[in-house]
């Protein structure tokens, strides 16, 4: 083993160690703001959480919730994933915290969280963002806290937003000028923001949630908004929430809660710039959250009330699980697992099936019932999806079949 160094983080207890990987760690460093750091021991990297070693065939991380190593050619590509797994060490840390994978912006005082798909443009709309002044969040992952009125604000984690490379051939004026002045460390996929406190918020800064925009980009189109329903936005929203020890009932209903105070947005768009400047405006027309559903509705989620009993099936029949809680919410229908341990949702026709499965019912009687509500759906397909979602509502513990052997 070559040079070891080590770097306790404030809020880690077990160092990060580098293993002949001095480069890695000084990019690392420059990519931090709120995060205090010292120097430990070499012995200490026997403990360390996660270790950035290099070698002959470039950089590997390396952390015990991987089953192997991660291997990086650039230093600026290591610390990129030394960054993602830092997220992780937080949640082995902290294991009741929630997160979201978004990003996330504060504007006018309180924050535009984006949960969109990672080709939507996150980080170039955060920069085009930060050109205006505002103070750039997350770049990928938000944690949640609990407000001591009852509700949730986001928390920062103090990391450089990061650009995918190469940059969009319309990004101009500002937005370029901005992002070519403040330019980090960069390899042949991603560069790095370096920004001041104006522009990054700290390790621990936190502010109030504000809206939820779902980011649509499509080459050549002009900014258009649109609201969205309660039970649209908490579908993407579930979708990206993570965390080690909370129970999924608890984390519906905040995810539920933040949803409903806020205001929910679709932005569709193609140039980055003129998208933000839409969103400015309606956000300066009608600040403040504008949600429709009472974010104090706890009886939106029915939980079982009786213990699950025997029940008598025909070989063939299914009936879901009397332990399963259910939330819907505009049409979205959302299902908790009887060990209260995941969420699962349904679309139109899988919950129309859900609600069939009230009662033991045949494979041939649901397929009929699926036949009559979709009479253009080709049999074969039916058949297909019928299968595809027992199986998969069976595997999670959701359904029951006579088949499946006894708890």
């Amino acid at each position: 083993m070559g040079e070891v160094r080590t770097l306790y983080l404030s809020h880690l207890t077990r160092p990060l160690a580098f293993v002949d990987s001095q480069a890695v760690e000084e990019v690392f460093h420059g990519l931090l703001k709120g995060w205090d750091a010292r120097g430990g021991a070499p012995k200490d990297a026997d403990s360390a959480v996660i270790r950035v070693i290099a070698g002959n065939d470039g950089y590997r991380i390396e952390c015990a919730w991987l089953s192997q190593s991660r291997r990086f050619d650039h230093k600026v590509d290591a610390a990129c994933a030394l960054i993602a797994e830092l997220s992780q060490a937080l949640l082995e840390e902290y294991r009741r915290l929630l997160c979201l994978h978004s990003g996330a912006v504060e504007i006018g005082g309180s924050l535009v969280v984006l949960p969109s798909h990672y080709d939507a443009g996150k980080s170039v709309f955060a920069a085009c963002c930060a050109a205006r002044g505002h103070r750039v969040f997350a770049d990928d992952v938000l944690p949640l806290v609990s407000d001591p009125r009852g509700g949730d604000r986001g928390r920062a984690l103090g990391f450089a937003p990061r650009l995918r490379l190469p940059l969009p051939d319309d990004l101009s004026g500002r937005a370029r000028a901005f992002v070519d002045s403040h330019s980090g460390p960069a390899s042949a996929r991603y560069r790095y923001l370096k920004l001041g406190d104006g522009h990054l918020a700290p390790f621990g800064a936190e502010a109030e949630i504000g809206a939820f925009v779902l980011l649509e980009r499509s080459a050549g189109s002009e900014p258009r908004l649109a609201d969205v329903g309660v039970g649209e936005m908490l579908r993407h929203v579930v979708l990206r929430n993570f965390a080690r020890d909370l129970p999924a009932s608890a984390i519906l209903t905040r995810l539920y809660r933040l949803v409903a105070r806020a205001r929910r947005l679709r932005l569709s768009y193609g140039n980055a710039e003129a998208a933000v400047q839409r969103l400015m405006e309606a956000l300066s027309d009608r600040p403040g959250g504008v949600g429709t559903a009472s974010p104090d509705r706890d009886t939106l989620l029915r939980r079982p009330t009786e213990p699950p009993a025997e029940l008598p099936m025909q070989p063939g029949c299914y009936l879901r699980h009397p332990g399963v809680a259910t939330m819907e919410v505009d049409g979205e229908t959302f299902l908790i697992d009887p060990q209260d341990r995941s969420i699962h949702h349904l679309n139109p026709m899988a919950a129309g099936l859900w609600r069939l499965f009230a009662e033991p019912t045949s494979n041939d009687e649901a397929l009929s019932v699926l036949r009559a509500a979709f009479p253009n759906l080709p049999s074969r397909q039916g058949e297909a999806d019928l299968m595809q979602l027992t199986l998969r509502l069976r595997r999670h513990g959701l359904l029951l079949s006579a088949e499946d052997p006894p708890a």
